[in-house]
């Protein structure tokens, strides 16, 4: 495999006002995808920030932030891979200042705002759900993740996920 795919999901504010993005979960997406509960883990191991993008464009004037303290939430059988995003000053990157501001107003109008990763595959598998055959990346390199206006998951509003993972009531460490 030496593709590239993207995974999209939600993000808003905890309760102390600091963002929280669900980086991805085990759930199908519109594409009929899935990340395995193994893949999130391997992803929440590695404890170096994730680089933020606009437009998953890979030019340093896109590079808006980051995504630090990944952590994998579970639920019952689901699970999620949760960050927080930062983001860069107004001096370092304009853009990041502006795609920032535009998270804050939409999230207070009650806009949904999602996040998309980009990641590269290499090995995946196929599974049969609901008398479908969906396919599950089983390894992936993750390598960036964009905020985006909708994200694939369709069975994830942000207050859905959050209710169902307790995001809402997670205290800060």
């Amino acid at each position: 495999m030496n593709e590239q795919f993207h995974a999209w999901m939600p993000i808003s504010k905890t309760p102390s006002g600091e963002f929280i993005g669900i980086l991805s979960d085990d759930s199908i997406d519109r594409d009929g995808e899935f990340m395995t509960s193994k893949l999130l883990e391997t992803w929440a191991s590695d404890s170096r920030p994730l680089p933020m993008l606009a437009n998953h464009e890979n030019k340093i004037e896109k590079l808006i932030g980051g995504w630090k303290e990944k952590k994998l939430v579970h639920k019952g059988q689901n699970s999620a891979l949760v960050a927080k995003p930062f983001f860069f000053s107004k001096e370092a990157n304009p853009l990041s200042a502006q795609i920032k501001k535009q998270v804050e107003e939409a999230l207070e109008k009650g806009l949904n705002i999602g996040v998309s990763i980009g990641a590269i595959p290499t090995e995946s598998i196929e599974k049969e759900i609901e008398g479908k055959i969906h396919k599950g990346y089983t390894k992936a390199e993750i390598v960036e993740a964009t905020i985006v206006p909708i994200q694939s998951n369709r069975n994830a509003t942000f207050m859905a996920l959050a209710k169902q993972f307790d995001l809402e009531e997670e205290e800060n460490p």
